[in-house]
């Protein structure tokens, strides 16, 4: 769309600063006029090469946000204030995500209101445990949900690549709670309130976890956001929930195999 705006908006808390510069690096090297921002804490004082917006230590928002929320929420009003409307899109990416330049010029010519498209796994030798959960992740978003998307339904949202018209980010907001599955909940808010939701084709390039610890902690949120937003995605979307928690069924209920398995090798604790 000629005259199309487009925000890069790379969202981190400023842990890995190296790591966002060289991703700032690769966007610039693309033959596309974007705005680059990064949208970190008030500590965090790295010099980047982009515009940086940094939240205040004393911002609170209305619900009582916090982390990456709270962050959100502090640029939706950002937008707001600086009245920048519906000819800007941000492209949402987190510290260690990089779009490839099909992506942003997809992002130009949407035709839809939001959307996200593919995600494939980068830096693949860090945690090989991590890497191969990943690898399950990029199948299930293949599999099923570029098809939900191209059907304009948004089954599951991630932060990588998650693209929303401005005015739209602005109005909806991300003040969700203390505790959230903001992302997802956004994705379904935006389809629930009658705006198009569809799939941008090109790749998010993502990391996996570093090692195990960081592993287990972020699966660990991941599970613990969605069980505490599931009443308020049901009520916009039940196939979601549903899909959602069989996944996650899917994904966890072999540990118990494995622990159960522990306990019969080691113990002769025979379970029926």
């Amino acid at each position: 769309m000629n005259g199309r705006n487009v925000i890069i908006l790379i969202t981190t808390k400023g842990e890995a600063q190296e790591v966002v510069a060289n991703i700032i690096k690769t966007l610039k090297s693309y033959s596309i006029n974007t705005r680059i921002i990064v949208l970190t804490e008030y500590y965090d004082l790295y010099r980047y090469d982009a515009e940086i917006l940094r939240v205040p230590a004393d911002y609170k928002t209305k619900n009582g946000s916090k982390n990456k929320q709270r962050a959100l929420q502090y640029y939706s009003e950002w937008l707001l204030k600086n009245n920048i409307g519906s000819n800007t899109y941000t492209l949402h990416i987190d510290d260690d995500n990089i779009p490839d330049e099909l992506y942003i010029k997809n992002v130009m010519a949407m035709p839809f209101d939001a959307g996200q498209g593919t995600i494939r796994l980068r830096e693949y030798k860090n945690c090989i445990i991590s890497t191969i959960a990943n690898f399950q992740r990029v199948t299930f978003t293949d599999a099923l949900l570029i098809y939900a998307n191209k059907k304009f339904k948004p089954l599951s949202v991630g932060g990588e690549g998650l693209t929303i018209r401005a005015d739209i980010e602005a109005k909806l907001g991300w003040d969700f709670g203390p505790i959230a599955a903001e992302d997802l909940l956004m994705g379904q808010r935006i389809h629930f309130e009658g705006y198009k939701y569809g799939y941008i084709p090109g790749i998010i390039y993502i990391a996996p976890a570093l090692n195990l610890k960081d592993f287990y902690a972020r699966r660990g949120r991941w599970i613990h956001h969605f069980f505490v937003s599931r009443k308020c995605i049901f009520n916009m979307n039940s196939t979601a929930v549903i899909l959602f928690s069989y996944l996650y069924d899917f994904m966890w209920v072999p540990f118990v195999g494995i622990i159960l398995w522990f306990f019969d090798f080691y113990f002769k604790f025979h379970f029926p």
